[in-house]
């Protein structure tokens, strides 16, 4: 839906903007915990 792809765009200019080497590493930790513990948000 273009409610969905605008807020996949927002967030996207939201990384670009406060892209770190820190950021990377959070989201890299968050997504192998969620893939650990399958969690049911987890794609």
């Amino acid at each position: 839906t273009p409610e969905l792809m605008e807020k996949r765009v927002d967030l996207d200019v939201w990384y670009l903007e406060n892209w770190s080497f820190k950021l990377d590493l959070k989201i890299i930790v968050k997504t192998v915990t969620n893939m650990l513990g399958k969690d049911e948000r987890a794609y």
